[in-house]
């Protein structure tokens, strides 16, 4: 069998409570759902280890491009008193299969039979123990070393822990850190401050983002020049500018006074002489 390609499930295990699975009469449902995310008719079948372990309605079924469908499987009442009702369930497994087809009528037993091993997909869905799930809100803020803060808080409002991680860290990071540091009887689901749940699929994603930190707001770029460098340039350029039109102005004066009128020789010393003096300072 293939790997099961044409399908998209809810969830890679069956879950319930620890209470559920040692209850003996059963009666707890678990809903698995089942996506079909190709472009084609996907005949799909759900199988368990154990028919007398679990109750399953509507099994068997074809899916259109696109649509969904739910299997409700519900523990069925534990008939041998002498066995734990909690290992017994655990043991067991579920084998979702799929195969591509041109109806949208549901395959017989016989028709499943005679498809080839390389038509058909599959995936095992194994019986889990649920852990009780935790909600913690992620607040994020740069400290003075341009170092991430990150603090988890219940919804209780009691602070679970703080983090000081890297500012280019990614939720898989952040998240990582907090499970290794955090109790494993429960699984942890993330939100923002704002209520927008940080899911697995944006584990790749730089954590300072997803909390909107504002990045280029936060970071000095230390490959740009000094901005006091940069700013000393300017004034020395202005500086030298400034000396030439004051160096060049009473040339240009002298020589339009030159080319209009006659110069005698006093007028012309004297000339000289007040362009000396405006000149004087600059040398």
């Amino acid at each position: 069998m293939r790997p099961l390609s044409s399908l998209e499930l809810s969830s890679d295990k069956i879950t319930f409570k620890k209470n559920e699975l040692a209850e003996r009469a059963g009666r707890a449902t678990f809903t698995l759902v089942v996506n079909n995310i190709s472009t084609e008719l996907v005949a799909v079948k759900l199988k368990t280890t154990s028919p007398g372990t679990f109750i399953v309605q509507n099994n068997n079924f074809v899916l259109q491009p696109g649509d969904n469908h739910g299997v409700d499987i519900e523990l069925a009442p534990t008939k041998d008193v002498d066995e734990d009702p909690a290992s017994v369930r655990l043991k067991q497994k579920f084998l979702v299969t799929a195969a591509t087809v041109t109806s949208d009528r549901s395959l017989t037993s016989r028709d499943w039979a005679d498809m080839g091993q390389g038509q058909i997909q599959s995936q095992m869905v194994p019986i889990k123990e649920a852990v009780p799930e935790r909600i913690l809100t992620m607040t994020a803020a740069w400290d003075e070393e341009d170092e991430m803060i990150v603090k988890a808080t219940l919804l209780s409002g009691s602070e679970v822990d703080t983090l000081v991680v890297h500012p280019a860290a990614t939720l898989h990071q952040v998240r990582g850190s907090f499970e290794v540091m955090l109790t494993t009887e429960y699984s942890y689901k993330l939100v923002t401050a704002s209520g927008e749940i940080l899911h697995d699929t944006a584990d790749h994603m730089c954590f300072a983002h997803l909390m909107q930190l504002g990045i280029t707001e936060s970071f000095v770029d230390h490959d740009a020049p000094p901005t006091a460098t940069v700013s000393s340039l300017t004034r020395d350029s202005a500086k030298r500018a400034t000396l030439c039109i004051a160096v060049l102005l009473p040339l240009l004066l002298c020589m339009l006074l030159g080319a209009t009128q006659p110069l005698d020789t006093c007028a012309h010393a004297n000339k000289k002489s007040m362009l000396c003096m405006l000149l004087s300072p600059w040398y």
